[in-house]
């Protein structure tokens, strides 16, 4: 199973509980799919490889990939505002970077931070 799968997968299946109730009514099939799949990520780890969720973060190039700039007033500008795909890294080196949103200065405050430096000496 490559982690691309795996991602999806557990994005599917982390979605919601109800998610997860239909599947339960979707019959046996989709539960021991549910299961392989943990199974699988079980073997994965024991091989070294790891799932990593960097939200909140700062962006760093090397283990995350921007998708585009969000405003978020309540977060640092340079951080990770959203994870869209999880990373993934066996021991030290990066598989797969993490697809995320980073968090942007708004317009409006580069304004008035520019406003402050004319006014200050």
């Amino acid at each position: 199973m490559t982690i691309p799968r795996a991602g999806r997968l557990q994005f599917c299946c982390t979605a919601s509980l109800e998610g997860y109730a239909a599947l339960r009514h979707a019959g046996s099939l989709a539960l021991v799919s549910v299961q392989l799949f943990f199974a699988a990520l079980q073997a994965l780890k024991q091989e070294g490889v790891q799932q990593f969720n960097p939200e909140g973060e700062k962006f760093d190039p090397n283990y995350h990939s921007a998708l585009f700039e969000m405003v978020d007033p309540s977060k640092e500008p340079g951080q990770i505002g959203q994870v869209t795909k999880v990373g993934g890294s066996v021991r030290a080196r990066t598989l797969r970077c993490a697809l995320c949103l980073c968090v942007c200065v708004c317009e409006r405050e580069r304004e008035r931070e520019r406003e402050r430096e004319r006014e200050t000496p």
